[in-house]
């Protein structure tokens, strides 16, 4: 058994704030739905109540940080960049 099974990695931490990222806008989706359905925002000004307007910049606020997150999970999308001399390799 080895002992590096419970070692987290940098893909697996990208990964859990792509989901949730993901989570948070599907969160927003519904609650614009909430606001919707039960007449706070009326269905023809989605894009004009500030109400409404705080809830879609959020979505696609998290939908950006979301695809980041993922698209960075992978080593094949990113570059290691060294911080200090040391640390080139």
């Amino acid at each position: 058994m080895s002992g590096n099974t419970d070692v987290v990695g940098d893909k697996e931490r990208l990964l859990l704030g792509a989901g949730f990222a993901f989570g948070v806008m599907l969160t927003l989706v519904v609650l614009e739905l909430v606001l919707v359905m039960n007449g706070t925002v009326p269905p023809g000004d989605l894009f004009t109540s500030p109400d409404a307007l705080t809830v879609i910049a959020g979505i696609v606020f998290a939908g950006v940080v979301g695809i980041a997150l993922f698209v960075l999970s992978f080593p094949g999308n990113r570059s290691r960049i060294p911080i200090a001399a040391d640390d080139e390799k």
